[in-house]
């Protein structure tokens, strides 16, 4: 699947994690993202809800430009959520589309 500069897309690595950002671009071996933000699952009590851990590690620092990640780290990737991409965009910029 080709994707567009400015995107917003979810990376699902090999170990299972899922990594929201927006795509910037890719060259042999790897894939840049804007301000990655891994995917945390929360239970709540209306149900599991999805909550962003701010960066791409529990305990790493925070990227917040770009971010190039190893195309041999990535199982897929897959255009994001309409819901879910708004929420990304609100966490890291505060805006809503």
């Amino acid at each position: 699947m080709n994707y567009q500069e400015n995107d917003i897309v979810t990376l699902v690595l090999l170990n299972g994690a899922e990594v929201i950002g927006r795509y910037k671009g890719k060259s042999e071996g790897t894939v840049t993202i804007y301000k990655p933000r891994m995917v945390s699952p929360q239970e709540s009590a209306t149900g599991v809800t999805i909550g962003f851990v701010p960066g791409i590690s529990m305990t790493g620092e925070q990227p917040n430009g770009d971010f190039v990640f190893s195309t041999s780290a990535i199982l897929y990737i897959l255009r994001t959520n309409d819901q879910i991409a708004s929420g990304w965009q609100k966490t890291t910029s505060g805006l809503v589309t």
